[in-house]
């Protein structure tokens, strides 16, 4: 039973716990949703109202490998971004957020 959406982060993390798996690996699987999510918008999308940006860089790498995969593809950072437009709308805060974090990462 895999989850999906939005949530997926949050169930993933909550299995990681269980199993008894370290605080930050947990955080890792928890904020890899999308380009982070800061907790007023995620109250509004029905999660836990915390804070899902990624801060550590392996929480950053994960975020955004999590980004460019497709199906089982690598894609690039401008298909995601047309994708989150199409889904979210072209001036949602979290293609900003998207772009900044693509640009921490890839030189």
């Amino acid at each position: 039973n895999k989850p999906q959406g939005i949530c997926h982060g949050v169930e993933g993390a909550q299995i990681l716990k269980e199993q008894g798996f370290p605080k930050d690996v947990v955080r890792i699987a928890e904020v890899h949703i999308g380009a982070g999510i800061p907790r007023d918008e995620a109250g509004l999308l029905g999660l836990p109202c915390q804070d899902y940006l990624p801060v550590t860089l392996e929480e950053k790498i994960v975020a955004h490998a999590d980004n460019l995969i497709h199906g089982t593809r690598e894609v690039s950072l401008e298909f995601v971004v047309e994708k989150w437009k199409k889904s979210m709308g072209k001036n949602h805060p979290s293609i900003d957020r998207l772009r900044k974090l693509h640009g921490e990462l890839i030189i």
